[in-house]
């Protein structure tokens, strides 16, 4: 990803520091995409105002609010009955559909980005980092005899 944002943005070093590079390029889940349009637009829009600051380090505050931003906006993408879903993709790395209803919000999940797909070895896909604490701290409710779903 440093090879791409070189190649596109030389002067990067300039606005942000190496380890903010890195920190915006987890949370992007390698989503070259993302990182370009969504973060770095979004950081070069900010650090405008706060050019003493430059380069940005990782734990500024401009950091931090591109990123929360970008949360939320992922948060509001999908809806609480997609949950268990994301969280079995989360826990497996794959899509293991219980119904074939859910085919139409798993591909909904790649349109949005939602859901990342990556090929080491083997093809595998996770959820996108800016989802993570939300889909980390949610938990089924039990049904009446204690069961959780999933």
């Amino acid at each position: 990803m440093r090879r791409i944002v070189e190649k596109r943005f030389p002067s990067w070093r300039e606005i942000i520091q190496e380890e903010t590079l890195n920190r915006l390029s987890l949370n992007s889940g390698g989503d070259v995409r993302q990182l370009l349009r969504r973060f770095l637009v979004d950081v070069l829009d900010e650090a405008y105002f706060a050019q003493e600051r430059l380069p940005l380090a990782a734990n500024d505050s401009i950091i931090d609010s591109v990123i929360q931003k970008h949360q939320i906006e992922f948060e509001q993408m999908v809806t609480r009955d997609e949950y268990p879903l994301l969280k079995t993709i989360s826990l497996c790395n794959k899509i293991d559909l219980p119904r074939r209803s859910d085919l139409t919000v798993a591909a909904r999940f790649f349109d949005i980005r939602a859901v990342l797909n990556y090929r080491d070895k083997i093809p595998w896909v996770d959820v996108n980092p800016l989802l993570w604490p939300l889909i980390d701290g949610w938990s089924p409710k039990a049904d009446r005899d204690g069961n959780e779903p999933l």
